[in-house]
C-alpha cells in the first residue's frame, strides 16, 4: 500500500508540472502576441524625407527619383501615396524606421503635395513637392500631304495640294514644274497598316513633288529658319541614293539637302550622316528639326531614335542658303539624279523646331491611329 500511494503522489506532482509548464508558455505566448499587436497598432510617425543616397533632408522631388522617409512604426503598411498617386507596395523598401521608393511617372489626379502612408495603426503624413513637368505637346501642323486618296493623290490634307515636278535627263537637265507628263511616274500604292487601308505614292526616279510648307520666315530672317518636317517611307534597295528634301525650289542648279547615301545611312555632306540606316522594305519615319541660328540645332530621327545630331551651328546661319527653307521646297526630286523610285506613306511640316520630348510624343500619336 505503501508504494502505490508513492507512486500516485509522483503523477500527482508530475501533472502539477506539465500544468504549470502549459500555463506558463501560454502566458509568454499570449505576452508575445500583445507584445506584436501592440507594435502593429502604433500609429506610423515621418519625421522627414532624404534622397536615397542619404544626403540632406528634401522637400521637393521629380518623377523618376528615389526616396527615403525616415520615421517609426512602418508596420503593417497598408498603401503609400504621393499627391494621389499609390506606390505599388512590392515596389518599395519597408522597414521598421525607413521606407524608399521611386516617385512614378504619373500625373496626379488631384495636387495635394503630401506623402500620406497608411498602417494598421494609423495615418501618417508630411508636406512634399512633386515637381510636375508641363505636359508635352505637339502643335498643330503646318501642311500636311496622306496620299490617301489614289483619285486624287496631290490633295492636301492640312495646307495646299502638291504640284508634280519632272527632271528631265537630258543635257543639259531640264527641270518641269509642273511635270509635262502629267501624273506619269506616280502611283497610288497600299500604305503601311497604321492606320487600317491607307494609301500611299511611290515616286519613281526623276520625279518630284513641289509642296508649300505653309510656315511664314521666322527667326528675325527672310526666309524660314525654324521648321520639322515628317516623312513616312519605304525604299526597296540601298545601294543607291534617295532625296528626301531640296530647299532649291526650282531644283535647277544647287544640291538636295537630306538624302539616304548607298550605306543606307540619312544626312548628307554638310551636316555628316547617321550612324545607324535605314531598313529596306520596311514603313519608317523619319523627322527632321531645323532650329538655325545661336543655340539652334539640326537633328534627325528615324522611327522615334535620334540618329543624327548637329549642335554647333556656326555653319548654318540665319537665313543660310542650305536648310533655310523659301516659301517652297521640293520632296524626293535632286538636281543631278541623286534620287531612286521611294514609297511615301505621308508627309507633314511645323513652323517650329520639335525637340526631343516632342518627338517622341509625335511618334506615340501616329502609332495608336
Amino acid at each position: 500500500m505503501g508504494r502505490n500511494k508513492i507512486k500516485r503522489n509522483n503523477i500527482i506532482n508530475m501533472k502539477a508540472k506539465i500544468l504549470l509548464i502549459a500555463v506558463v508558455c501560454l502566458a509568454i505566448f499570449a505576452a508575445c502576441n500583445s507584445n506584436d499587436d501592440d507594435i502593429s497598432y502604433v500609429a506610423p510617425k515621418i519625421n522627414n524625407v532624404i534622397k536615397s543616397d542619404w544626403t540632406d533632408t528634401i522637400t521637393t522631388g521629380e518623377f523618376k527619383d528615389w526616396i527615403t522617409l525616415l520615421g517609426d512604426n512602418f508596420v503593417k503598411v497598408k498603401s503609400i501615396s504621393v499627391n494621389d498617386v499609390e506606390i505599388v507596395l512590392t515596389d518599395a523598401y519597408i522597414k521598421k524606421t525607413e521606407i524608399t521608393f521611386q516617385i512614378p511617372v504619373v500625373i496626379p489626379a488631384k495636387i495635394t503635395n503630401i506623402i500620406t502612408v497608411i498602417a494598421e495603426g494609423g495615418t501618417a503624413v508630411i508636406p512634399f513637392i512633386v515637381n510636375i513637368p508641363a505636359p508635352i505637346v505637339v502643335p498643330a501642323r503646318s501642311a500636311s500631304w496622306l496620299f490617301d486618296d489614289s483619285s486624287n493623290i496631290l490633295k492636301a490634307d492640312v495646307g495646299e495640294a502638291l504640284v508634280t515636278g519632272w527632271r528631265e535627263n537630258v543635257s543639259p537637265k531640264v527641270t518641269h514644274i509642273p511635270s509635262t507628263n502629267g501624273m506619269t511616274g506616280f502611283s497610288s500604292i497600299d500604305g503601311p497598316g497604321i492606320p487600317a487601308n491607307n494609301k500611299a505614292v511611290n515616286v519613281d526616279k526623276w520625279y518630284f513633288f513641289l509642296a508649300n510648307h505653309g510656315i511664314l520666315p521666322n527667326k528675325g530672317g527672310t526666309r524660314v529658319n525654324e521648321y520639322t518636317i515628317m516623312i513616312d517611307f519605304r525604299v526597296p534597295i540601298l545601294g543607291v541614293w534617295y532625296t528626301f528634301l531640296q530647299t532649291d525650289p526650282s531644283n535647277n542648279d544647287s544640291d538636295g539637302e537630306i538624302f539616304i547615301n548607298k550605306s543606307g545611312a540619312i544626312g548628307s555632306s554638310v551636316t555628316g550622316y547617321s550612324s545607324s540606316g535605314v531598313t529596306v522594305n520596311k514603313w519608317q519615319r523619319l523627322v527632321v528639326s531645323v532650329k538655325l541660328g545661336d543655340k539652334g540645332w539640326i537633328n534627325y530621327y528615324l522611327n522615334g531614335n535620334q540618329v543624327l545630331g548637329i549642335a554647333d551651328m556656326s555653319k548654318f546661319p540665319i537665313d543660310v542658303a542650305r536648310y533655310s527653307l523659301d516659301s517652297k521646297f521640293v520632296l524626293f526630286g535632286d538636281n543631278d539624279g541623286d534620287d531612286a523610285a521611294i514609297d511615301v506613306a505621308e508627309v507633314a511640316t511645323w513652323n517650329v523646331a520639335l525637340n526631343a520630348d516632342q518627338v517622341t510624343k509625335l511618334e506615340e500619336q501616329m502609332n495608336k491611329r
